[in-house]
């Protein structure tokens, strides 16, 4: 285990990245091995590869890799409550079998449950959500580890790339059959498997950020998430959250039934929140996520297409997606593309030369952090005293730029000046990334680190 010192130093650089000072990079290993080394996303490559993104100091403009998203959690969430009063329902209770009928513990709720008609609308979905809203005066949660062999699947595929060929064969829809997803420039589609090769659940993704300089990062964030599967999965999550009431009490999680065609639809979450229409059909389970951002009708939207399309589960066999590895230091070749820190003064932080993301074995991107004004044994081994001249700068290489990558990148390596460079620190910013090649790099520093540091490392590419 890092000290706090490390951690200190990642989240000053990359806000939510500080959980990837919790053990050391992993050797080269592949997804569909989930043994005893740490797990792809305790690092920063893997989380990045998640779509967990900096969210405290360094305001990072873009998604991050929602991709490659393995979405190995540190936590198994735990489930709150059970009563059943009018919309509120016991889980075994509520899920009907395959082929659309009730469950054996289904019991006398009748009333409580809705019946779908045409012109059915997100509200109606979530007609009894809002009860006891009010009454919500906090929140709070807690989290703790996972060990890997808690986990329900043991391999994963990316089929990402294939969003097109996905839309054209009708497998997943386009903006133009589904208006919520309009604008949702980052996807994500990842197959997860038994360990014998049999599909445990298909999670497919949309995400949409705002940009914190233009000031619309509330107004458009999005995230719709899609779960497909053979039958009911058990998510993963890294906290536990209960809602309270102002006397420290807790407050049921509330649900909406309906019924639509012999199958049993729940709605779970409210405006604000994180919410969710999901059931179980004879073609398999599906479940629509939505974030607090989205709106009942975007996640409406959603769930009636899939539900009204049932998806060809066979379409993500896993010899037809493509293969993420992450791989400790930098790949063969990329060398090139990294400042030479060790002569600039810096050393690994914890004596690894950060990760590599590969697909079928090519290089996808790298990152690692780098700390300065502490010998090679201290970084090395995170045995000193933090202070504001200990430095720390990320960086990062990237072949697959996503849309926000790409939209933040205004200046090629030939073009920067120490102008450019030292206004773009001087003014706040923590990060500055710029084209070389046919890669996009990005170098990432704390808000202690002087403007003219960032221009000495920037220069030293350019000499």
């Amino acid at each position: 285990m890092r000290s706090d010192k490390l951690q200190d130093a990642i989240g000053e650089i990359c806000g939510a990245f500080v959980e990837d000072a919790h053990g050391p990079m992993p050797e080269a290993r592949t997804i569909d091995r989930l043994g005893e080394s740490p797990a792809p996303e305790e690092t920063a490559a893997g989380r990045r590869a998640a779509g967990i993104v900096p969210s405290r100091d360094v305001q990072r403009p873009r998604a991050g890799k929602v991709r490659y998203g393995v979405a190995v959690a540190a936590c198994l969430c735990l489930l709150i409550g059970g009563g059943i009063t009018a919309g509120i329902l016991d889980r075994g209770q509520l899920y009907p079998d395959a082929g659309g009928q009730p469950g054996k513990n289904y019991t006398a709720i009748d009333n409580t449950v809705q019946i779908w008609r045409e012109g059915y609308s997100g509200q109606d979905y979530f007609l009894f959500n809002e009860r006891d809203a009010a009454n919500s005066a906090s929140s709070a949660s807690s989290s703790g580890s996972l060990s890997a062999d808690a986990m329900p699947y043991r391999q994963t595929r990316d089929f990402s790339v294939s969003r097109a060929a996905l839309e054209a064969e009708a497998v997943i829809p386009d903006e133009g059959r589904v208006t919520a997803l309009k604008d949702h420039p980052l996807f994500s589609c990842e197959g997860r498997y038994h360990e014998d090769g049999t599909l445990y659940s298909v999670v497919v993704s949309w995400h949409r950020r705002g940009r914190a300089d233009r000031g619309d990062v509330q107004r458009l964030y999005s995230d719709i998430a899609v779960t497909l599967a053979p039958e009911e999965v058990h998510e993963i999550s890294d906290t536990v959250a209960i809602a309270v009431d102002g006397d420290g009490r807790v407050i049921d999680p509330v649900g909406t039934v309906t019924e639509r065609g012999g199958v049993r639809i729940l709605a779970e979450g409210r405006i604000g929140q994180e919410k969710s229409l999901s059931c179980q059909t004879e073609n398999g389970w599906l479940k629509v996520s939505g974030s607090w951002n989205d709106s009942y009708e975007d996640v409406a939207e959603v769930f009636d297409w899939f539900f009204e399309h049932p998806s060809d589960l066979s379409r993500f066999a896993p010899e037809r997606g493509d293969l993420i590895t992450f791989e400790s230091g930098v790949f063969a070749g990329m060398d090139d593309y990294l400042p030479d820190f060790s002569a600039l003064g810096y050393y690994p932080a914890g004596g690894s030369a950060g990760t590599s993301v590969l697909r079928n074995g090519s290089f996808v991107s790298f990152e690692g952090l780098w700390v300065s004004g502490v010998t090679e044994e201290q970084a090395r081994t995170d045995t000193y005293e933090w202070n504001e001249k200990i430095i720390s700068v990320w960086w990062v290489v990237d072949a697959e730029p996503d849309y926000y990558e790409q939209e933040d990148c205004r200046y090629s390596l030939c073009e920067l000046t120490e102008k450019i460079v030292e206004d773009t620190f001087a003014e706040g910013g923590q990060h500055l990334s710029f084209r070389w090649d046919d890669y996009i790099c990005s170098l990432y520093a704390g808000s202690n680190v002087p403007a003219k540091e960032c221009w000495r490392i920037i220069r030293s590419l350019q000499s």
